[in-house]
């Protein structure tokens, strides 16, 4: 019911038995965002993206309060079930929370209907377009201020697009079920492969079904075929074609069931009424998108920019021929089904399909254009989707700006784990203005009458004018700077005892010292140095140039100990032995952790 009108059946009927205080609004936008597709003036109208907030049930000072846009999946999906699941969870009751139809789903307006004539005017409705939406949006309900994005699947691709975007709006980035890769075919490679390790972990549920599957092959014949307007599969391909649902582990017990009772009803009068129960559990998603190609290929996965999916399937197969990977005892072949699927008049319309790729050199160039963003990115051992071999590349490009883990046992669907959850709550835990209000008298004065003077003449850095642009200087415990620098409260994680903090709550930073400091110690000294090296690097737009943030490090090690030289500490009485050595090492953009 995606439309024209300011009404919306599910936001009426949500109105009417409203208990979460859930507000329904609108933003009216320009199809054509900033001339990224067709530029006639039959697409230059105005179409309507609707959103649904959640205030804060509670005005809690102690919390810090930033709003959370979620990004849902799809593309061609609305923001209902992930917002009805998100508004329950009492962990998120104090924190604004916001949802959006993306352009073409839900109560937004519809999507366009294409052709060979129109194709180009899909890109107006991709991963660039939503996040301008969000963008106005985020004016209307804040102005300037900043929020936090979760996204998952779909939603991750436009998370990941908004820093490269519009980094400047963000504190943070919460990611489930989405990576990168510069080879879009090596990732539907890994994807293939993995849908193997998928069959696995089914049969430890089903036991039976490998037996059973054979035997609904030979029931099957290859004259035996499901359609779906412009789609047809036959023959072994139908059975293959379940594969791709076994990335979503909620499935499982419907491809299970759907098989017994095609074996069960064979022959029998009720043998149609299975083959449409599995056409519709095949079909589903694609009949959904009838007549909106848009919906299933301007993402930048599943379907690979210039191929029909013929064609990419095609090179996966010549990679596997080339690896030696046999699929002789897999229970299901994804290359013979994508082979075998008919599409239709639209299979030209893939290939033509404009190209809304991100790459990860766009991510990380927003990222290291904002480095106090923070990415959370999450995967599932279980996700066929987006299987965890597809993040190394893009985890390792952006290691310094990311936090990364993989949980068990889980799919491409279960974004509502616990530990996702948890991220997304303690996130907004820290105490921020406690921190500033507990500014350090004593570090400051050390700052501004000693250390920046000290840096400004020994160095080309500017200094001339932070004096008027300190950093705030808190000391708190070293539980609360390793939750501040980690984003975890992780009581067996890194002991970090001094920490340099980008965020959004202080333009010019925070420096964390422990509460234990002890002022008299060549040791204080040592790491507030160290830490106002990173400030004065900062403002003088050294962090964009670093391959990663650890690069800061070695002038800041070393600095630190040409500057105890300058006050008659000798390298035996310094407080950091082996610097140069330590600076080395701490400095590779492959070191992970914290020197303290």
């Amino acid at each position: 019911y995606a439309g024209e009108s300011e009404t919306c059946p599910f936001a009426e009927e949500l109105a009417s038995r409203n208990s979460y205080n859930i507000q329904y609004d609108w933003v009216e936008v320009s199809e054509d965002i900033k001339g990224l597709g067709e530029t006639s003036s039959n697409i230059s109208e105005k179409i309507k993206v609707a959103f649904f907030y959640r205030p804060a049930q509670h005005d809690d000072p102690k919390i810090d309060q930033t709003p959370i846009l979620f990004l849902n999946g799809g593309p061609g999906m609305d923001s209902h079930h992930m917002m009805m699941e998100m508004v329950k969870r009492d962990e998120l009751k104090n924190i604004p929370l916001v949802f959006m139809d993306q352009r073409g789903t839900g109560c937004s307006s519809s999507y366009p209907r294409l052709n060979s004539e129109t194709i180009q005017r899909s890109l107006n409705w991709g991963s660039r377009a939503i996040v301008e939406d969000a963008e106005a949006i985020r004016y209307k309900l804040f102005k300037d201020r900043k929020w936090k994005l979760f996204g998952h699947s779909y939603g991750g691709l436009v998370a990941f697009r908004y820093i490269a975007n519009h980094g400047d709006s963000l504190v943070n980035a919460t990611v489930y079920g989405y990576s990168l890769t510069k080879d879009p075919i090596d990732w539907l490679y890994n994807q293939t492969l993995f849908i193997e390790d998928q069959s696995l972990a089914y049969l430890e549920e089903y036991p039976g079904d490998r037996e059973l599957i054979k035997s609904v092959r030979e029931l099957i014949h290859s004259d035996t075929c499901l359609s779906v307007k412009d789609y047809q599969i036959c023959g072994d391909a139908i059975i293959d074609s379940l594969g791709e649902y076994l990335a979503f582990q909620d499935y499982w017990v419907q491809i299970h069931t759907t098989l017994e009772n095609l074996k069960k009803f064979w022959g029998t009068r009720f043998e149609e009424q299975q083959m449409a129960s599995l056409a519709r559990l095949i079909f589903g998603q694609l009949a959904a998108s009838d007549g909106n190609i848009v919906q299933n290929a301007i993402s930048n996965f599943e379907i690979v920019p210039g191929y029909t999916p013929h064609q990419a399937y095609a090179e996966v197969e010549k990679r596997m021929i080339k690896n030696n990977v046999s699929v002789e005892n897999w229970l299901f072949n994804p290359v013979y089904y994508m082979k075998h699927l008919k599409l239709g008049s639209r299979s030209s319309l893939f290939k033509n399909l404009p190209n809304d790729e991100l790459s990860i050199d766009e991510v990380y160039r927003g990222l290291r254009n904002h480095p106090e963003i923070m990415v959370n990115l999450f995967s599932g051992s279980r996700d066929g989707i987006m299987p965890p071999t597809n993040y190394l590349e893009f985890v390792h490009k952006i290691d310094a700006y990311t936090k990364y883990e993989e949980i068990p046992y889980v799919s491409h669907n279960d974004y509502l784990q616990e530990r996702i959850i948890e991220e997304l709550a303690k996130s907004t835990q820290f105490d921020f203005e406690k921190c500033i209000s507990l500014n350090n008298i004593k570090a400051i004065s050390l700052i501004k009458g000693e250390f920046l003077p000290w840096i400004g003449e020994n160095t080309e850095y500017d200094v001339d004018k932070l004096g008027e642009q300190l950093p705030k200087v808190c000391t708190l415990s070293q539980k609360e700077i390793n939750y501040a620098a980690t984003g975890v409260y992780n009581p067996s994680g890194p002991s970090i005892n001094a920490f340099y903090l980008l965020n959004s709550h202080e333009s010019n930073g925070i420096i964390l010292l422990n509460k234990n400091i002890d002022w008299d110690s060549l040791r204080a000294i040592d790491q507030l140095i160290h830490e106002v090296i990173h400030f004065v690097q900062y403002k003088n737009g050294m962090f964009p140039k670093y391959s990663c943030q650890n690069e800061s490090e070695k002038e800041a090690y070393l600095l630190g100990g040409t500057y105890m030289r300058s006050i008659g500490v000798d390298a035996f009485s310094d407080p950091f032995p082996n610097r140069s050595y330590w600076a080395n090492i701490y400095s590779r953009c492959e070191f992970e952790g914290f020197m303290d």
